[in-house]
């Protein structure tokens, strides 16, 4: 093949390409794509709804009747919004309450109901109007009880700051007759400051269950603040605070039983008048007397103490409730349920008093 042929035949092969690459081309087009149909939605985050999160404003009014013989509380808590509305009733309410042999007697309003009965109260009272119910939570303790401490504690339970005088958020009303607290903040009004419901809006939050899981773990470890104890079979660590730096519960079937180790001025808690108000709360009445024959003498940690059991009052719950005076100091160490069962946890109460190191 000649130079002649082959440059004829490289010509021919040259416009062959160039016509074909001039073949005419489709339009490029654009379509819309929902991203769930699309390759790429597996590396898509999510849309995160925005956060509704709302923090309710929490009214807590409290009376509180400062006796000779113990201090009766009279608490309601509950939505600022709600008890705008009933805070006048309420108030009627503690205005006509009397006090016979010791204790509160009242009329209760026709929206009212007496509730449930309960640990550590003397009566539970259920408002209820048409914004629906909350709990009036009647309760008392030693007489001379410190108004700053307990001032301090209720603005803590809805979130606000501590005061330093009392008479800053605690004012006498009707002439004398009872003192009364009337906030609003935000929280539940509970120990500890949870929410209503028992816990916060964030308390599902992945970090914050861990770090309760951590919490749970380090108290079954350590002893509360502090102070050193055996715990009893079956029994395990319960919430605690600053004046309850001990608690533990069982459960037995349905029902549960307490143990507390409860912090107290010595100077204003007196062995009888505590008594007669834990028999109270158990529905049993108990004459000096008697409270004189069945106390019983014990040393707990070297330090002086008295004990007795209330297992006679016609309420189905049950109280042994002991005292220890450490200076200025009164401890007391109960243990609360239903009366057949601390009945049969005594021999094991007797055995974590005997543990205790202060």
């Amino acid at each position: 093949m000649n130079l002649s042929t082959i440059a004829k035949l490289t010509a021919a092969v040259m416009v062959s390409a160039a016509l074909g690459c001039q073949q005419p081309q489709e339009p490029i087009g654009v379509q819309s794509v929902p991203v769930e149909q699309s390759n790429y939605a597996s590396f898509r985050e999510p849309d995160k709804p925005k956060s509704t999160v709302t923090q309710t404003k929490t009214r807590m009014i409290v009376a509180l009747f400062d006796r000779d013989d113990a201090t009766w509380f009279f608490k309601t808590t509950g939505p600022a919004e709600k008890l705008s509305s009933m805070s006048d009733q309420i108030l009627g309410f503690v205005r006509e309450v009397k006090f016979e042999d010791g204790k509160p007697v009242w009329k209760l309003p026709a929206d009212w109901k007496e509730g449930a009965k309960k640990p550590m109260r003397f009566a539970t009272l259920r408002l209820d109007d048409t914004k629906g119910p909350v709990e009036m939570a009647i309760s008392q303790l030693g007489p001379n009880q410190d108004l700053l401490l307990n001032a301090n504690r209720w603005r803590k339970q809805i979130g606000l700051a501590d005061v330093a005088d009392a008479k800053e958020t605690i004012n006498q009303a009707d002439g004398d007759a009872f003192y009364l607290f009337d906030e609003t903040g935000v929280g539940s009004g509970q120990m500890g400051g949870a929410t209503s419901s028992g816990a916060g809006p964030l308390a599902n939050a992945p970090f914050l269950q861990r770090m309760k899981q951590q919490q749970e773990a380090a108290a079954k470890k350590r002893p509360s603040s502090g102070i050193k104890h055996d715990t009893p079979d079956g029994w395990e660590p319960g919430k605690t605070s600053s004046m309850v730096p001990v608690r533990l519960v069982k459960k037995v079937d349905e029902d549960q039983l307490m143990i507390t180790i409860i912090r107290m001025p010595a100077a204003v808690n007196k062995w009888e008048p505590n008594v007669v108000r834990w028999a109270g709360q158990v529905e049993q009445t108990i004459a000096a007397e008697k409270i004189k024959a069945e106390t019983k003498s014990i040393t707990v940690d070297k330090l002086p103490g008295q004990l007795i059991a209330l297992l006679d009052g016609t309420a189905d719950s049950g109280i042994i409730a002991s005292m220890i005076t450490q200076g200025e100091t009164a401890w007391f160490v109960k243990l609360v349920g239903p009366k057949a069962q601390v009945e049969e946890q005594a021999e094991a109460f007797d055995e974590f008093l005997s543990s205790i190191e202060f």
